[in-house]
């Protein structure tokens, strides 16, 4: 697919970089997102995933996003 590579570039530098992402080794992502409730955390990292899906969209790319807290049972 075309453009994956500036896809990825722009996903991390305009929606990655809000949260001080790490790339790990395995091609995961840590992110700290702010919350101040279970409901605020939600609709943050769902709405994050959401946004970069419909750029991904827009790019004539995709995203296949997930993501999980580690140490508790949550996931998107």
């Amino acid at each position: 697919m075309r453009g994956k590579k500036r896809t990825i570039e722009y996903v991390e530098s305009f929606y990655l970089n809000q949260y001080n992402a790490k790339r790990r080794p395995t091609g995961e992502y840590e992110l700290k997102v702010p919350y101040d409730t279970d409901e605020n955390l939600d609709e943050t990292v769902n709405e994050l995933l959401s946004d970069i899906a419909s750029d991904a969209d827009d790019r004539h790319c995709f995203s296949e996003s997930e993501a999980r807290m580690e140490g508790v049972d949550r996931h998107w």
